[in-house]
């Protein structure tokens, strides 16, 4: 088998791989989710109800990306143990 020494710094490389395609990717969730917000607010042709209604959506998609950003950070963390209470959906 591999050494110890081996095993453990290609753990922590696979984590930072992961890490980072999961922000990578919030990343780009986040930033399309945040250029609809202003297109659904410079729509001309949305009638209130439906604009109130689609800004809601928005926001709540981004507070879940949020929370699933904290969550990745939480679980991928290198040294720290698993915590008790995971951060919940905002639902």
């Amino acid at each position: 088998m591999f050494p110890k020494e081996l095993r453990i710094d290609s753990e922590a490389a696979a984590h930072d791989r992961i890490r980072a395609e999961l922000r990578g990717s919030l990343t780009v969730i986040t930033a399309r989710m945040q250029l609809l917000q202003r297109q659904v607010l410079r729509a001309g042709g949305l009638a209130d109800p439906d604009r109130e209604t689609m800004l809601a959506g928005l926001a709540a998609a981004l507070m879940e990306t949020r929370r699933v950003a904290a969550l990745i950070e939480t679980l991928i963390a290198d040294d720290d143990p698993l915590p008790a209470a995971l951060p919940q959906p905002y639902l």
